[in-house]
């Protein structure tokens, strides 16, 4: 066999040979198949010997295909078609890191376990409902539970911490379906304390129902003398630990010429109500006694006379003195008005100085007769019987 052929010094010479080969020319990888005719041992032996005379080995890219039948059976086959090897120049890769295995590699260090991260579930937190929440929501009606505290009228206690609790004072402002704020309640159940608690914590006294009225101009119509001066009195030093969450000192009394839908300012309905206390007490605070009622034009006195209001009108002539002559919008002073009602009435106006002016005439005989003039007709019919009282006033 060709092994038996070789001697020992070829060997040695070949192994040199290689190994030089194999340095310079390490980019040529062996696939361990070889192309072409299996060579014999006697061509294999002379192959060895020419390359010992040369003492290197031809690279496989500059074999003379003419004169060595050897060498290219010798050439070693890659398996790659070497046709593709233009569109393979063209490629190119991208410099990415895909395994991060090869960089711990050369750490000494090796994590053979990977540490885990403890999940984090982010649970969405209830929304906390605060007590005033509960307590202020309205129910079919309109009303909150001080509403109701308020209506029950043995809650006084309840409707303290419902005030109490309140983290702005418009809360207190909620107004029912029946247009009722709770200080309206609070005035017509005739509870001043609650009244007074509410001003404290920062109710708006000139909050208006549905018909106008303030929670004074209820008070002067129920003729509730302690609910007026909850409402008007000045906050005192001691009260001051009974304000809302705002601290702020409420500014009363309120505006005392506030009209109502029927045009009446709170003096019109106290003396309507024939209650002196609470007209004294509205004059005190500043209330103008001249200021005109809305509709009609109507002074305080024309409005006592009217009513037959004798304490009133007596406190009026003889602590007040108004001007007695004002005529309202149909031009009658309240003289006029007086000696058609009460004679006696008109003989104290007249007494005080007031000027004792006749009637004006009617239109009715006249042919011409509009309907706002049949109006006023009845009206006028009615003075007729009583003016002989202005005469034998004169006389």
């Amino acid at each position: 066999m060709w092994q038996q052929v070789m001697s020992d010094n070829d060997k040695q010479v070949r192994k040199n040979v290689c190994s030089e080969k194999q340095s310079e020319d390490s980019g040529i990888v062996d696939s361990g198949f070889l192309s072409g005719n299996i060579p014999s041992s006697r061509d294999i032996s002379e192959d060895i010997a020419e390359d010992i005379v040369h003492s290197r080995m031809p690279e496989p890219h500059i074999v003379d295909r003419e004169n060595a039948s050897v060498d290219v059976s010798m050439r070693i086959d890659s398996g790659v078609d070497l046709g593709l090897s233009e569109s393979l120049n063209q490629l190119s890769l991208k410099n990415v890191e895909l395994n991060r295995l090869e960089a711990t590699q050369g750490c000494d260090s090796v994590q053979l376990e990977p540490e885990l991260e403890p999940i984090v579930v982010k649970v969405q937190e209830e929304k906390r409902i605060e007590p005033w929440q509960l307590y202020y929501i309205q129910d079919q009606d309109g009303d909150t539970q001080l509403h109701i505290a308020i209506i029950q009228g043995f809650l006084e206690a309840a409707a303290f911490s419902l005030i109490k609790m309140v983290p702005h004072p418009c809360l207190l402002d909620i107004v029912n379906d029946d247009g009722q704020a709770p200080l309206h309640l609070a005035v017509l159940t005739k509870q001043s304390r609650i009244v007074r608690r509410l001003i404290l914590g920062g109710a708006n006294p000139s909050l208006r129902d549905s018909r106008g009225n303030t929670a004074l101009h209820l008070a002067c119509a129920t003729s509730d003398l302690a609910a007026a001066r909850a409402l008007t009195d000045p906050v005192a030093s001691i009260e001051r630990n009974y304000l809302g969450s705002h601290k702020k000192i409420p500014a009363l009394p309120q505006n005392l010429e506030q009209l109502n839908y029927q045009g009446e300012t709170c003096l019109h309905i106290a003396a309507a109500k024939n209650h002196v206390d609470l007209v004294r007490l509205l004059l005190r605070l500043g209330a103008d006694l001249e200021a005109r009622e809305g509709l009609s034009g109507k002074t305080v006195l024309h409005i006592a006379i009217e009513n037959g209001c004798h304490q009133v009108v007596s406190f009026l002539l003889k602590e007040c003195r108004p001007c007695l002559d004002t005529p309202n919008y149909a031009g009658l002073t309240a003289y006029q008005i007086a000696i058609c009602l009460d004679s006696q009435l008109a003989n104290d106006l007249v007494k005080f100085g007031a000027t004792p002016e006749p009637l004006p005439e009617s239109d009715s005989e006249g042919s011409d007769v509009s309907d706002e003039d049949d109006v006023h007709i009845p009206t006028m019919s009615r003075l007729e019987p009583r003016i002989g009282v202005r005469v034998g006033i004169e006389a």
